[in-house]
């Protein structure tokens, strides 16, 4: 049975309800952040009117003392909204890291994989998808100090009020519209950056053979082309959202420039008083800061949008099992295959296939063995004998790709760590190709005693194997 396809829509859906806690707390205080800011022109409106104007010691105290008070919200509400909101990237970027490095680790073979894809997805791509929660903030915090500002404008003078209220929506629309694009272009960036990457990496292992043979240039040029590639991709992204912010600044003063005219109208016909002037004038000033958010959030949903759906794309990548082969496989049978005879399946929840070629990581023979740092760990003395590797102390350190250790003590060490995952069915691929003849025939015995009782496939034309085997399938 397949698994459902996921969509970018639903990554970001599940990211959120996975974070609805720090979603929650961080709107909301946030939300009040703006909310005091809208307010601290009103309240600079209310003392000029009712403490200066008319001298009252006790109301200009009060005043001053609430005014205080406000900063304090002010200052506090966006210090926890932004924590919480943080804590909602972080751990939602690292939970769409693992589940992509999980996705590669566990759904696809190295075969399937491209050089620096995982890495692009599970670094650029899951930063980028968390924004959402930036767009959370900024959406609702926007919202919140519109709504308060707007309806402020409203009670003191409905013209205004009104005017402001009208142009809100067009605003909007605008940049919404203006914004469409971002997401695609986005998400091209992402890809362009993940080819480059993949084209240095793929260079980069290949760096020995391509000196020797004089590749030199060609290399240079081919990662050349995929650099520029990414180059002119993040261009146009930024092409994009640099239009977007312009729009928004442009809708913005416009904005202002109506609400300055018709509060200045209001007052030359004496409808409006000083106080309520400077609050109008505050106001409208603020005003400039919701609308910015606003265009700000539809850019980071535009970004996250874009992001999520390229992680979408390799969630949705699993390749289709191969066929059966038409091999009969007997429980707990040692059987040699001649190389090349069938196509053994290489997706079964029981088996393992271990590859000629296997990665050695930096640590111990320890850890690489039993894939973990424990440094108490047990390994059982009857895989180190079968795998040959007996000459070697298990707490000798490892370096990168395993390059203080010869051929045959990589592979060795390989073959040790698959004899280890106790697998009912163990599917190995020229495991002796790299040692002398003696050695091999200690380990073709040493794998057979050990694996009694489960089911053992060798590909190897080797005669040490055919010697001990069950049964020799040409």
């Amino acid at each position: 049975m397949t698994s459902p396809q996921v969509t970018g829509t639903g990554i970001l859906k599940r990211s959120i309800k996975r974070q609805w806690k720090n979603s929650i707390l961080g709107g909301f205080f946030l939300g009040l952040w703006q909310l005091s800011e809208a307010l601290v022109p009103i309240a600079i409106g209310l003392i000029v009117d009712h403490a200066i104007l008319q001298p009252t010691l006790k109301l200009l105290a009060i005043g001053l003392a609430g005014f205080a008070l406000l900063f304090v919200v002010l200052s506090y509400s966006y210090r926890f909204g932004s924590r919480a909101l943080n804590k909602a990237v972080n751990f939602e970027a690292h939970a769409l890291r693992v589940e992509v490095a999980e996705h590669a680790l566990k759904r696809l073979s190295a075969k399937d994989l491209v050089p620096g894809e995982v890495m692009s997805r599970s670094t650029a791509d899951a930063d980028s998808a968390t924004r959402v929660f930036g767009q959370i903030g900024t959406g609702v915090s926007a919202a919140t100090g519109f709504s308060g500002a707007a309806g402020y404008l409203l009670l003191s003078d409905w013209l205004v009020g009104l005017a402001v209220l009208a142009l809100a929506p067009v605003i909007a629309g605008i940049v919404a519209f203006a914004s469409r694009g971002i997401s695609q272009r986005s998400s091209t960036q992402q890809e362009t950056l993940a080819a480059a990457g993949a084209q240095a990496s793929d260079i980069m292992s290949g760096l020995r053979v391509l000196k020797a043979i004089g590749g030199e240039r060609w290399a240079a040029s081919a990662y050349k082309d995929a650099s520029q590639k990414s180059a002119y991709a993040a261009i146009n992204t930024a092409a994009a959202t640099g239009k977007v912010a312009g729009i928004g600044e442009l809708s913005i003063a416009l904005n202002l420039a109506v609400v300055l005219l018709l509060a200045g109208w209001r007052v030359t016909t004496g409808q409006l008083n000083p106080g309520e002037l400077i609050a109008i004038i505050g106001v409208a000033v603020y005003l400039s800061e919701p609308i910015r958010l606003l265009t700000n959030s539809m850019r980071e949903s535009a970004i996250a949008h874009g992001a999520a759906a390229r992680i979408a794309e390799f969630l949705n990548s699993t390749p289709q099992p191969a066929a059966l082969p038409d091999l009969e496989l007997k429980s707990g049978a040692f059987i040699v295959l001649q190389p090349g005879s069938v196509e053994l399946p290489q997706y079964h929840e029981h088996a393992l296939k271990a590859p000629h070629n296997a990665d050695i990581f930096e640590g111990t023979i320890r850890s690489n063995i039993a894939l973990s740092h424990d440094p108490n760990i047990e390994i059982n003395p009857q895989i180190i004998a079968a795998a040959g590797i007996k000459e070697l102390n298990l707490n000798t350190a490892i370096h990168d790709a395993g390059t203080n250790l010869s051929g045959g003590q990589r592979q060795r060490l390989a073959l040790a760590r698959a004899l280890y995952t106790q697998r009912e069915v163990l599917i190995l691929q020229d495991p002796t190709s790299a040692v002398d003849s003696v050695t091999e025939v200690a380990i073709a015995q040493g794998i057979y005693q050990l694996r009694k009782g489960k089911t053992t496939v060798v590909i190897s034309s080797s005669p040490a194997f055919k010697s001990v085997a069950d049964e020799v399938e040409k």
